[in-house]
């Protein structure tokens, strides 16, 4: 609530010509805050911001903690968890790896394709008779 004053003066003049104060009137108005509808809407922005706020942070510091983490551990099993952890959490990160699986198994299809419907070489041929 915003209080509003409003004062009142009464003059009149006085037996030498001048003007003097007879009455002073004082009145005091609430008047509600035109910007008080707008505090939920603020409060509700504010908490968007602080848990984007916060995802950011996350991200800035998940390659410390990886870091972090791969330093004090050492073992193979514990970098796939690592990674996996990095996956499961970071889209594009998992994206790219998916690529990268997929584009080396291609890789060894192809040669496992071109192999199978091929007749034997002379080095085949060579191996199986010293075999």
């Amino acid at each position: 609530m915003i209080s509003a004053v409003s004062t009142k003066v009464r003059q009149d003049k006085t037996g030498t010509g001048r003007m003097a104060t007879v009455g002073k009137e004082i009145t005091t108005q609430s008047i509600p805050n035109p910007k008080a509808e707008l505090i939920p809407k603020i409060d509700q922005q504010i908490s968007e911001f602080r848990a984007d706020k916060q995802k950011k942070e996350y991200k800035r510091n998940l390659r410390e903690n990886l870091e972090s983490e791969y330093k004090s551990k050492a073992g193979f099993l514990d970098e796939v968890e690592m990674m996996m952890g990095l996956l499961s959490s970071y889209t594009p990160a998992f994206i790219v790896w998916l690529l990268f699986l997929l584009f080396f198994i291609a890789l060894e299809l192809f040669v496992v394709f071109i192999k199978w419907g091929d007749d034997p070489s002379d080095y085949d041929v060579t191996i199986e008779v010293q075999e």
